[in-house]
């Protein structure tokens, strides 16, 4: 009988083209499905709860799947990770409701921007930051992302195609974007931003937010 699978995973997107699958390309989403269908005998439709570009990381991207297959959702989880390359594991396997969608139920991502600042370059944290020739004003960062703490109407970072669409624009109207800085003093830094998702999830360009950090972090913008 088929039933429905949420799926916690976690993967090093170093050498990958994103989770999307495409056509030629090793993607995250592209091995897992290879994996599941080997498993049940016929191609599956794994959805996730967002994409990740070219070289991004995840520590639990959520999926969620159909599948008819005589195994516990142990077992799922234990062939899965013999099969998966070892950039990419399966945390955890449970059932979920059958109508659970790993999009459209989600209720928040968290993004992780970690930077690196000293005379001597990482090189075991080396694929997991970001390498800074300058000192970033801390103080002016955290200032800069209290601004963003709480309901906010992003429509503005949308392309411009986008603005005039009702559906989009209704989305992002009903969204809420919470910014919580959490920088540790030291060599590495890090940025998260947490978005909540309304019910009417969509998904929109973020990197507007970003650069502006990277701005007010190099001293050439103020905080008012």
């Amino acid at each position: 009988m088929e039933k429905n699978y949420k799926l916690t995973i976690a993967y090093d997107g170093t050498r990958f083209f994103g989770w999307e699958h495409q056509p030629d390309k090793d993607t995250i989403q592209g091995k897992l499905e290879a994996v599941l269908e080997r498993l049940q005998g016929r191609p599956v439709d794994l959805i996730g709860a967002g994409r990740t570009d070219a070289g991004v990381h995840a520590r639990a991207m959520v999926a969620s799947v159909h599948l008819d297959v005589r195994r516990t959702p142990e077992e799922i989880r234990d062939y899965m990770n013999r099969y998966l390359p070892d950039a990419i594991a399966v945390r955890e396997v449970k059932e979920a409701s059958d109508r659970f969608h790993a999009r459209y139920n989600a209720l928040g991502k968290t993004y992780r921007y970690t930077c690196f600042i000293g005379p001597v370059k990482p090189v075991f944290d080396r694929k997991y930051v970001t390498l800074l020739d300058f000192s970033p004003d801390i103080e002016k960062m955290r200032r800069a992302a209290e601004i963003d703490v709480g309901k906010r109407h992003h429509t503005a970072f949308n392309k411009a195609k986008d603005r005039l669409d009702p559906q989009r624009h209704r989305a992002e109207d009903c969204g809420k974007k919470k910014i919580q800085p959490h920088i540790r003093l030291g060599q590495l830094i890090d940025f998260l931003t947490h978005k909540v998702s309304s019910p009417l999830h969509r998904r929109h360009k973020g990197g507007t937010n970003t650069d502006r950090y990277y701005i007010v972090a190099h001293g050439r913008a103020r905080v008012q």
